[in-house]
């Protein structure tokens, strides 16, 4: 008994230190912005209680917040060098919390209305300039913004209202990931991205301002950001064009449906959760990548997460779950982690039912009937039995490759075609994309059906190997009759 209450206790300890090494930073950027010569005990208290209550899942309780803070407000004073004990800081964070938190609800509510009036004046004036910044700036670069109000280092930096504070906050930020050498595409090169082009945006602010301010209109930094922000959510929704247009409207009905369909023996009672929406979105992408009657989503390559991450949104406002949109790349974030965990929840069912691989089962089982999904999962076990790695690429954005294999360090980018149809030019492009995006040493397209004549030529002086359904078919008698 004693052994299981230390090791409990231990695992409430790691949990706390790991909690405090997410916070502390946190913390610590928002004292920065206040400029102390010296910190106190009381600003320490407010900067953790703001960060906690910016963090935390919406869904803790307000009894295991004031629990977490009594802990960490001890441990973080006494990183200071400020001894408090539990029973005071259990006591600064009862008189704090409801404070702190009408404050916060108070500003959010001013600052919604001062914004809208910020709005109505802008609509007045004969040039809409935050459209025409956007469109200059260009919506690949100006979505560096979204990641604004999860970067306090940034938005306190943004509230001093001073441009030269802003860039050198984010320059340093820049040269503190340069120093680290970042792998190439990995998140913190990808954030050095965000913040370049976040730096290239922000230089032009004082042009923008001084625009507003010729025709009366007196704004900062923070509210230049919200409202660039507002007026880009609303270009989204208006311009995603007929095509993406097309796939969201197909997308949002399906999962609807979906939602209904699972959910038809569930209590007139039963609320339902974001986790239910992406499950079913998920399933209706799976669908939608099997159909080789309308077009597919690589149809729709260019802007994937655009199309996905509005749909989303869209389904968990008109659903009540959320009141705003989410971020790009939370929505998907929660896309990967479902397609991540669907691919989990399979491979236990066949192993609970003893289900040997697709490979063995194909004598049994045409090819044709397989689903786009299943038939990458063959090619899955295909290669792992011809000795190579294999990596599935997931469902949404895999940039033009199903599969990435490995032999010998030779690296392959594997397109599947579970077509009736001719696979045609487009998908021998997409794979030598996809090997550049994968650094892969060249290109695979394998396909139930048959190729094009332009196709074969195509991939001859691109060096991509091609499988039609006759080659597939023979590897796998191979393997099976082996």
């Amino acid at each position: 008994m004693s052994n299981q209450r230390d090791m409990a206790i231990q695992k409430a300890l790691e949990h706390l230190e790991n909690l405090l090494d997410i916070v502390k930073p946190k913390v610590e950027s928002r004292l920065s912005s206040l400029d102390l010569y010296e910190i106190t005990q009381d600003e320490i208290t407010l900067a953790l209680i703001r960060t906690l209550i910016d963090e935390v899942d919406q869904e803790t309780s307000e009894e295991d917040l004031l629990s977490t803070f009594t802990l960490l407000n001890q441990r973080l004073l006494s990183e200071y060098g400020i001894e408090i004990s539990i029973e005071d800081s259990e006591s600064s964070a009862l008189e704090n919390y409801e404070k702190i938190k009408n404050e916060i609800k108070k500003n959010e509510q001013e600052k919604k209305l001062r914004i809208t009036q910020l709005e109505e004046k802008i609509a007045k004036l004969e040039t809409d300039f935050l459209k025409s910044f956007i469109e200059r700036v260009g919506n690949a670069h100006f979505a560096s913004l979204a990641i604004i109000p999860k970067a306090p280092f940034i938005l306190n930096a943004i509230r001093l209202n001073d441009i030269d504070n802003i860039k050198m906050t984010i320059s340093n930020k820049i040269i503190e990931i340069e120093q680290s050498f970042p792998e190439v595409d990995s998140p913190d090169s990808q954030f050095k991205d965000m913040l370049e082009s976040m730096l290239t945006i922000f230089s032009d602010y004082p042009k923008l301002l001084a625009i507003f301010e010729k025709n009366d209109i007196s704004l900062n930094y923070e509210e230049l950001t919200d409202l660039l922000l507002n007026k880009h959510k609303k270009l989204r929704a208006i311009n995603l064009g007929p095509q993406k247009e097309a796939l969201f409207r197909s997308l949002r009905e399906a999962t609807f449906i979906h939602l209904k369909q699972s959910k038809s023996n569930e209590p007139e009672s039963y609320v339902i959760t974001k986790d239910d929406v992406v499950t079913s979105f998920v399933a209706c992408l799976s669908a939608m990548k099997t159909q080789d009657t309308i077009p597919t989503l690589r149809e729709y390559e260019t802007d994937f997460n655009e199309v996905f991450s509005y749909t989303l949104n869209r389904l968990f406002i008109e659903l009540d779950i959320t009141t705003e949109d989410l971020p790009e790349e939370e929505i998907i974030d929660l896309i990967k982690r479902k397609e991540e965990q669907k691919e989990i929840e399979n491979f236990e069912n066949e192993l609970k039912m003893g289900k040997s691989s697709s490979a063995n089962q194909f004598s049994s089982r045409k090819i044709n009937d397989l689903s786009g999904i299943e038939f990458e999962d063959l090619l899955q076990d295909l290669f792992k039995k011809l000795g190579h790695l294999v990596v599935k690429t997931p469902v949404s954005g895999d940039q033009g490759a199903d599969l990435i294999i490995k032999k010998g360090g030779e690296k392959i980018a594997v397109q599947a075609k579970r077509y009736s149809k001719p696979v045609t030019n487009k998908a021998i492009q997409e794979a030598v994309a996809a090997t550049k995006h994968y650094k892969c040493d060249r290109a695979m397209v394998i396909t139930t059906s048959k190729f094009t004549k332009s196709a074969r030529q195509l991939a001859s002086s691109n060096n991509v190997e091609l499988w039609d359904g006759n080659k597939l078919n023979k590897v796998l008698k191979d393997i099976i009759t082996h």
